[in-house]
């Protein structure tokens, strides 16, 4: 997570998202941003795993500082939420369909603004 640059700053938001396996020791991480840092994680309880998320995403501010996705929820399945540590820019869109309750999210595909120094960077979009 970037968070806020100050008045002249660019912000990005999320910048990637990182699943930890349920072995503790495998991850399935997105595509990942030049700036933020790493958030602690947040796990899923005992005999529990994801099933949907949501993003939080500013929309375009015309000439303005965009941020796009900011923060991320997500839920278990027994119906634990793990309450993202992001920004809070934008509105929470809906949550995902939820997997099969024998099934769960077992991977990720995101879209991530590459840096560029001359225009307003993004991080994580999509």
């Amino acid at each position: 997570v970037h968070s806020h640059q100050g008045l002249l700053g660019d912000d990005t938001g999320l910048n990637a998202v990182r699943l930890i396996c349920d072995t503790g020791t495998d991850t399935v991480m997105s595509s990942e941003g030049p700036f933020g840092v790493w958030k602690p994680p947040l796990m899923c309880p005992q005999g529990e795993h994801l099933v949907s998320f949501r993003l939080r995403v500013e929309a375009a501010q015309g000439p303005w500082d965009d941020t796009a996705a900011n923060n991320v929820d997500m839920s278990c399945s027994e119906g634990t939420l793990l309450q993202g540590q992001g920004n809070d820019r934008g509105t929470w869109g809906d949550w995902s369909p939820a997997c099969p309750s024998s099934c769960g999210v077992c991977g990720i595909s995101t879209r991530v603004d590459p840096f560029d120094d001359n225009i307003d960077d993004t991080g994580l979009n999509d």
